[in-house]
């Protein structure tokens, strides 16, 4: 009885797992996700940022930062170029440090986004090196 009740527990556990709520994922998806990782790779930094703007990746925060900056760019011009600050004022030199500050931030962020979405492209690509019974690369 008890080897029954564990069989029977066994088939019910398992086919819960494959009931389980998971997403389909086709080749053409794993390619895709293989060539915009190989893509990525070679994007600088700066293009990174933009890409993760466009794309809407990095969430709200990500977004408000690279918001803050454009906001920062706008005042530092405002000062130089319409008011005639020079670039020995406290005011743009504390604007310049804190821009540079927040600047560095996005880019770290906007690398490890990077970094994330390449290695998911490599897993992507092992993936399809297992379904198609190929080594990846």
């Amino acid at each position: 009885m008890k080897i029954m009740s564990l069989v029977v527990f066994s088939a019910m556990y398992w086919s819960s797992l494959h009931a389980a709520d998971l997403p389909t994922i086709s080749v053409e998806h794993l390619q895709y996700l293989r060539f915009r990782g190989e893509d990525l790779r070679r994007l600088s930094p700066e293009d990174m940022i933009d890409y993760c703007v466009t794309q809407k990746l990095g969430g709200r925060a990500f977004e408000d930062l690279y918001s803050q900056l454009f906001i920062m760019r706008v005042d530092l011009t405002k000062l130089q170029r319409i008011d005639g600050v020079s670039d020995d004022d406290s005011r743009v030199k504390t604007l310049k440090k804190t821009y540079a500050a927040e600047y560095s931030l996005l880019l770290d962020e906007a690398q490890r986004i990077q970094r994330g979405m390449v290695r998911e492209g490599v897993i992507a690509d092992e993936t399809l090196g297992y379904i198609t019974g190929r080594p990846g690369r």
